[in-house]
């Protein structure tokens, strides 16, 4: 029955994209937790996130072939370069990779699909009109993962175990951190989303926006996603501090949270706590550090491998009492042992296409939240795992094609100075 329903699905999806790919593109950003949905084809996992982007890529390809042709050779070279090495270092990765079956998996939904999905944003998303449509196909995939976390919280149904016994809530998802790891960027997008469409008068999207945003704040709080909920606080008033009108909000209201965290002992114990690292969830993450460290000390040219990292780390795994992770939970470690020492001069080397952007998008407001977002994703990336997600990386490079399209300036992408 569940392939039957599947093939349905992707049946509905093919139709709906010949008819208009701009549709399937839609539907793809609304749908980015249906990785979920996992099923093989000739013993190769394959999930329905990655058959609805294949399907639309060869759609596309079929209907209009020298758009993609032409969508790489106005690529930026340093950004031909930077996706050039990204499935070169990706496809590299595969040789130490101790389980080739689950490496190659992780080749083609981290990098080559997410690259394809690149393309295709490249592709459709031409004009105000395309941008708009999915960046709402984004808040509704965002709206509804809030209120099924929030329902899950209400009721308290549906929370797997052990996340039951904090009530800690997941949403689709199967562990709490997913839901800050998802909603976190898109919580950002709502909220300049959101502001467009005040300066712009249009008060249904506007309402829209900060309730996807709000909702999205909400589920990350009960999800007890203590990492998203800093990374979008620092994001945001570190942002707040560019407008004159915002930082006479943000500083006061900076200020009254610091007064009573210096006052209260308690208060000055636990934040001290929680930014060293010294409570239970820190001295996790400590550990994993210290012995993926010695791991990488061992292989610090290939590292373990796509998806070698459990099985890696099984002889430097001395705390027997923390299990082994997928991944060490820090983005510089997480890239170093999936993707060797060129995963970490391909990452280097993104840092500063991104800070060579600042200049060419500071008019535009699409180019300011992407920058946003990849700064959260920074932050996040301290603690956990921002990108090695199927959803993740799909996300990523959306925003990474919507960062090379703020790059014309175009007049409707310009930010509103009237606060600056």
């Amino acid at each position: 029955m569940y392939p039957f329903l599947l093939g349905l699905l992707f049946i509905f999806f093919t139709f709906i994209c010949w008819r208009e790919p701009k549709y399937g593109l839609c539907l793809i950003a609304f749908g980015l937790p249906t990785y979920l949905l996992r099923f093989d084809i000739l013993k190769i996992p394959m999930t329905f996130l990655e058959g609805m982007i294949l399907i639309l890529a060869i759609v596309a390809l079929t209907k209009q072939p020298h758009s993609f042709l032409h969508a790489w050779k106005t690529l930026p070279l340093p950004w031909k370069i930077f996706t050039i090495g990204s499935l070169v270092t990706a496809t590299i990765a595969l040789l130490p990779a101790p389980n080739v079956l689950a490496g190659f998996g992780v080749w083609k939904a981290y990098f080559v699909e997410p690259i394809i999905l690149f393309f295709l944003v490249r592709v459709l998303v031409r004009d105000q009109k395309n941008l708009s449509s999915l960046f709402v196909a984004l808040g509704c995939g965002a709206l509804l993962t809030a209120l099924f976390a929030i329902v899950q919280w209400m009721f308290q149904i549906g929370i797997p175990v052990p996340w039951d016994i904090e009530r800690r809530v997941t949403s689709f998802f199967p562990y709490p951190n997913a839901v800050g790891l998802y909603l976190g960027p898109l919580i950002l997008m709502g909220i300049f989303a959101g502001r467009q469409a005040w300066q712009s008068q249009n008060k249904k999207q506007f309402v829209f926006w900060m309730v996807a945003a709000f909702l999205s704040g909400v589920a990350i709080i009960l999800a007890q996603s203590e990492a998203a909920i800093l990374a979008v606080t620092i994001t945001l008033f570190l942002l707040s501090l560019a407008s004159k009108f915002w930082r006479k909000i943000s500083l006061p209201l900076a200020v009254l949270v610091i007064i009573p965290i210096v006052l209260i002992p308690s208060a000055r114990t636990f934040i001290f706590q929680k930014l060293t690292l010294q409570d239970y969830s820190g001295s996790v993450r400590l550990t994993q550090w210290e012995e993926t460290w010695e791991l990488l000390k061992d292989h610090p040219i290939v590292g373990a491998g796509l998806a070698g990292y459990p099985t890696a780390l099984v002889p430097y795994h001395t705390h027997t009492y923390i299990e082994i992770f997928q991944y060490p939970h820090h983005i510089i470690f997480n890239t170093w042992v999936e993707l060797g020492i060129l995963g970490i001069i391909l990452l280097l080397y993104l840092g500063y296409l991104l800070i060579r952007a600042i200049p060419r998008v500071r008019h535009s407001w699409v180019g300011i939240l992407c920058l946003a977002i990849f700064f959260e994703m920074l932050i996040h990336g301290l603690v956990d795992v921002p990108y090695f997600k199927n959803d993740l990386s799909v996300l990523v490079w959306m925003f990474f094609a919507l960062l090379l399209f703020s790059y014309d300036s175009k007049p409707h992408l310009a930010s509103s100075s009237d606060h600056a």
